[in-house]
């Protein structure tokens, strides 16, 4: 069995609080491209020491289709708000994808064309 058997998706149930969510806008300070990754589009993902995101990792597909790593945040159980921030260069990718994991739920996937 790989990886790709276990990770779910906006298909999956217990997808409003588990999904990650991209978002992606001009920064007005750089010039570049804001990446904000929330994780459940419809409400919050909780954040207790019994429920949590352990994880939000982020991968693009460039231009040249490769996939590249970009970033992963190490969340801290209930003292966190599944949300995040970077910031990425205008041009580079055609794609973004986002993971997050959930200590219960598993490892959730989606991917945003830009």
């Amino acid at each position: 069995m790989g990886l790709n058997e276990y990770i779910k998706t906006a298909d999956s149930e217990g997808k409003e609080k588990h999904v990650p969510f991209i978002s992606v806008a001009e920064c007005n300070t750089c010039g570049e491209l804001s990446l904000m990754v929330r994780v459940g589009a419809e409400v919050f993902h909780p954040s207790t020491a019994e429920h949590h995101i352990q994880h939000i990792g982020v991968h693009g597909l460039t231009k040249e289709d490769k996939i590249v790593f970009i970033t992963r945040f190490e969340l801290g159980g209930a003292n966190t708000v599944p949300y995040v921030k970077t910031h990425i260069k205008k041009d580079t990718f055609k794609k973004i994808f986002a993971v997050s994991l959930c200590n219960l739920h598993g490892l959730w996937e989606s991917f945003l064309e830009i």
